[in-house]
Formats: C-alpha cells, structure tokens, sequence
C-alpha cells in the first residue's frame, strides 16, 4: 500500500481542511516528517490509520479525541486518504463519531461514523464496519498488524521486533503472503513420513508372504535362510527376500500370461457367436418393420381414397350452401328494410301519440302555464334589472374605490399642518403636500356607495335566491358570501389603484359563482377544492398583502413579496374565470344536444332546407 493523497479536515490540530501530497516525492521510497511536538505529526499517521481501519496509530489516542479544539462549529471532521495497492488505486473516505453545530436552528447534532471506499471499476463499499473488512480483505493486515509494520510512530515498531516467534512469524507471513508456501512445505514433510512408515511396514509384510509363498516345498537351504530374516527383520537383508520373491512372481506371471491367452480366445468366440445373434434378431426385427411398412401403406391408400370421396361430396355442399346464404342474404335484405320501415312508422305512431298527449295536457293547463310563464317572466325581468343595478353599482364602487385609493395621499394630506408630524412618515416638514383634485371622491361618499351597493345586492337577492336551497348549497353560499365580504373588506383597505382593480374583478368573478350555484345547487358538489383551499388561499394572500402594504419602510423582500401576490392575483382570476365557465358547460351541451335533434327530427320528417327545394323542383 502506498500513499498517494491525505486531506485532512477538522481533524487534530488541523482546525480548517488540509491536503498533503505524498505524489510530489515522486519515486522516492524514504522521506522524513519532521516538526517540534504538538505539531501534529502523529496526526497523519493517526489518520492514515483512521481512513484505513476507523482506528488511531496508538493505544492511548481514541476515536472521539480526533475532532479539532480549534475546528469551526458547523464544520464536519473527515479524512480523506488516496492510496496505490498492487497497480489499482483507491480512495477512502472516514467520518468519525462527532458533535458539530445545527445547520438550522440552534444547539447541536450528533453525527454517527460513516464511511466509503471507491474501488473502480468495482463498486464502492458503504458503511463504517463494511470498508474496514473491505480494507482488512484488501491489504492482508488488521489495524493492530498496520500498526506494528507500517506505523513508526511512537515506537510501536517495536512492538514488533518484541514480539514472541509464533506471533511475528503469523505476522510476516500474512504481509508475504507466503502461507501457501508453508501449507506446500507442511504437506512434503507429512507425505515424505508416511512413505518412510509406508516402506518399514511393506518390508515386513514382504517377509511374511514370502514364507507363505515357499511353504513345504522350498529347499532347506532357502527356507532356513526366509525364517533367519523373518526373525531378525533386517531391512538389509530384506532385499535377498526380495530378490527371491520376485523369481516366484516371475513364474505366476508366465502361467498368468497363459490363463489369460485362453480366456482371451474364449471370450472371442463368444464375442463372435453374440455378433451373429445380433445379426439375426436385427434381420427379424427389420422385417417385421417392413411387413408393418407395407400394412400402413394400404391403410394410407385406403384413408386417401375414403379422403377424395368426402372432399368430392364437401364441394357439392359447399356450393349448395353457398347459394343458399345468397338468397339468405337478399331475403334478409328485403326483411331489414321492412322492419325499418316498420319501425319507422311505430316511431311516428309513437311521436303522434305523445305530441297528441302533450297537446292535451298543454290545453288542460295552458291557464296556470300561461300564468306561471308571466310570473317567471316578470320575476326574471325583475331580477334581471335588480341585478343589472347591482353590477352598475358594483362598477361605480370599484371606480370610486379606485379614485379613493388614488387620491388617499391628498386626503391624508390635507389636514397635514406645519410643525405636527406626519402620519406616515412622522415629519414635521411638509414641502410638497399632495394635492386634491376638485372633484375628488371623499370617505363619505365612498361609504354611502358602499351602503347603495349593499342595498341593491340585497334586492337583487331577494328576486334572485331561490327558497328551496338544499341546507349544504345554502352552508356552501354562506361561507362563500363571508369570504367575498373579507375580500372586499381588504380591497377598502389596500389603496394601490393596479392592485385595486385586480381584486375588485375578483369580486365579480367570485359574486357570480355564487349567483349560478344558487340557480344550479347541484354545482355545489363542484366547489370542494374552491371552498376548502382556493378562497382561503386568496383571502390569506390579500391579508399578507394589506400587512406589507401597511409597512413604514418598504424594503427588497416586502417589495417582492406584494409583487409575487399581485402577479399570482392574475392567475387566480383567470382559474376563477375558468372555473365560471365550467359551470356553463352542462348548459352548453344541453343546448347543442337540442340542436342536433331538432336537425334529425326535421330531417326524419322530410322538413330540411333540401327537402323544401326538392318540394319547390316539383312544383
């Protein structure tokens, strides 16, 4: 493992982020880190070995004393340490245990140890216990071994050198790598006794068979000479022993060789006679197989012939049928277009029927029809002009609120006098006082409209409201009404003239909501997001705007804030105005559906423009 880069950050005596290059030293294998105590030189070791095993260099340093005394609150401590093994390079990255400042609020957080390790083209390894196994896997060591062999620092190099054999022995063989070695040497020196004790026990064996072999019938000589080895089992003797079993094996070899040949030429005779009786029963199954080739032939021929004849007596059907389905076809023909005239005529019977029902129930009611009409007609025209009075007055207001709003520094200013203090900005100066047009509207007249205003949108209710409101459409109008009130309460109080206007076609967009809810009570069900979000929304941002506007000091964000809420009032009104539109469009499709069947009815009883010219041709 060799170093590549280490940066350092809150961590020791290193208060900001620090990097070393260990790259710069190039080739060299030896350089020296020097500086006076408390320099932080035991630092880096300290954290090489953090970044590697989440560890310090020596026993009397913890993890928790690496954060910096001297670091900024907020700052996070870390290490990060690039490093070479074996032609890869990779890169880890270790945060300790630590207590650092919240970044929102006050007080501080605990932040637990992490970890990565980047290992391209592999993927990374999370997780503070994972990248130390990936590290212990990667470079063959623990921490305690890294420590011992790679660190100097503190002498614990020596812990080393004053290691027992065994320990430092297991020690230099993981870094080597040589334990396959030592398994290979083991294994030799375990299979070099076993042949030794293999030998001993073949050379006693071989004596006891010998005297086997040569029972009775060896000489006296060469038996007195097998029992003098047997008893002493002198492994130098043993190989005359040996010298005269292999004579005998020699000779039960030769008569081996013999029994052998016989059976070999034996078993080539039976080979022989089971070669032929293969032959044999191949030939019989083969014509049993043909005597079933030609069986299945005939049955084919047959099958073919019996084929042609139902294929010829098929066609035959087949052309029968098809000129059955022909006139099938012009007998059902001629039948759909009687059954369509036949329905046509019912229908027309039907229609009669129902125009003539229609009629006598029209004539037997046609007073209280009559009646109704002109009560309908005359509430409508009423409510048409009450409500036209109430836009004309809804218009006014919002004109003369506008020029209110407009001349609202003329009116503050008029009663300004030298020597008493502003009312808005609290000076005693006046230089330039704010002039009021002659015809300026006053805070009387602005307030007697806004009674006028109330008092027809009052009438035009009375004519307007219908008396069987489901109980939830009128709750639903109410609390739309109270917010359209909180609406117009903030336009009073809010004197720019831009956003004046905006809001007072709010107003009028909202009041006729509700106008058409009220006729249609089934829109109600329309309104669950409008009621529940939308107008409280609106109501909230007009608050906020009346807040800002009513700042003595106009900064940058008061600024932005009432320019965001007068910029989002434009899509409000214009969702609003969707939103009224919508509520039309059942209206819309009923009024269509009436037109195309009216056109089809015309059409069915011969009285389209068309048809009048045709009638015209003829005459």
């Amino acid at each position: 493992m060799k170093p590549q880069k280490l940066i350092l950050t809150a961590f020791g005596p290193y208060a900001g982020r620090t990097e070393l290059d260990f790259s710069v030293f190039g080739g060299n294998g030896l350089f020296l880190i020097g500086g006076d105590t408390g320099a932080g030189k035991t630092a880096l070791f300290d954290a090489i070995t953090f970044a590697l095993y989440g560890e310090t260099s020596g026993e009397n340093r913890k993890t928790t004393m690496l954060r910096s005394d001297f670091a900024a609150p907020d700052a996070e401590t870390s290490v990060e340490l690039t490093f070479t093994h074996r032609g890869r390079t990779y890169t880890v990255r270790r945060w300790p245990d630590q207590q650092r400042a919240a970044k929102r609020g006050s007080g501080m957080v605990k932040v637990p140890a992490k970890a990565e390790l980047i290992r391209e083209p592999d993927e990374p390894v999370s997780g503070a216990s994972a990248v130390t196994d990936a590290v212990v896997k990667l470079l063959g060591i623990d921490a305690k071994q890294f420590a011992q062999v790679s660190m100097l620092a503190q002498n614990d190099f020596t812990k080393l050198l004053n290691a027992p054999s065994a320990e430092r022995a297991a020690i230099l063989r993981r870094i080597f790598d040589t334990a396959d070695h030592q398994r290979v040497g083991q294994a030799a020196v375990d299979h070099a006794r076993k042949a030794d004790e293999e030998c001993k026990r073949l050379d006693d064996v071989l004596l006891m068979h010998m005297g086997t072999l040569l029972g009775d019938g060896a000489d006296e000589e060469t038996a007195e000479d097998l029992r003098e080895m047997q008893a002493e089992r002198d492994p130098f003797t043993a190989g005359a022993a040996a010298e005269l079993g292999k004579i005998l094996l020699e000779a039960d070899d030769a008569n081996e060789k013999r029994q052998t040949n016989v059976m070999k030429d034996l078993d080539e005779k039976i080979a022989r006679g089971d070669a032929g009786l293969k032959i044999a029963e191949e030939r019989a199954a083969r014509r049993r197989q043909l005597a079933g080739l030609v069986a299945e032939e005939q049955r084919a021929a047959d099958v073919e012939h019996q084929t042609d004849l139902v294929m010829t007596d098929l066609e035959k059907r087949t052309a029968s049928l098809k000129e059955n389905i022909a006139k099938n076809e012009a007998d059902r023909a001629a039948l759909s277009q009687a059954e369509a005239d036949l329905l046509k005529t019912d229908h027309r019977i039907e229609l009669a029927e129902g125009l003539s029902a229609d009629c006598k129930r029209l004539l037997q009611n046609e007073a209280d029809a009559e009646k109704a009409q002109h009560d309908a007609a005359a509430r409508q025209a009423e409510y048409v002009t009450a409500q036209a009075a109430l836009d004309a007055a809804e218009e006014e207001y919002s004109t003369m609120q506008r020029q209110v709003n407009a001349n609202r520094a003329g009116l503050l200013a008029k009663d300004l006098k030298n020597g008493k203090p502003c009312p808005v900005c609290g000076s005693t100066r006046h230089p330039k006082i704010a002039a009021l047009p002659k015809d300026h509207i006053t805070e009387k007249q602005l307030e007697e409209r806004q009674q006028e205003e109330k008092r027809k949108a009052e009438e035009a209710e009375k004519f307007g409201r219908r008396k069987d409101l489901p109980e939830e459409a009128k709750k639903t109008i109410a609390a739309g009404r109270a917010y359209l009130e909180e609406i117009k309460t903030c336009n009073d109080r809010i004197p720019g003239v831009e956003i004046s206007e905006k809001i007072s076609r709010l107003e009028l967009v909202i009041s006729k909501i509700f106008n058409r809810v009220e006729q249609h009570p089934e829109l109600v069900d329309d309104l669950g997001r409008f009621m529940d979000y939308y107008l409280p929304t609106t109501v909230k941002l007009l608050k906020a705007y009346e807040e800002l506007d009513g700042q003595p000091s106009q900064g940058e964000n008061i600024v932005n804030s009432k320019k965001e809420i007068e910029d989002t009032l434009d899509t409000i009104d214009q969702a609003f105005e969707k939103l009224l539109d919508s509520f039309f469009e059942e209206a819309a499709w009923d009024i269509s559906s009436d037109i195309s069947v009216l056109h089809n009815m015309f059409a069915q009883e011969g009285l389209t423009e068309s048809d009048f010219d045709k009638v015209k041709v003829k005459r």
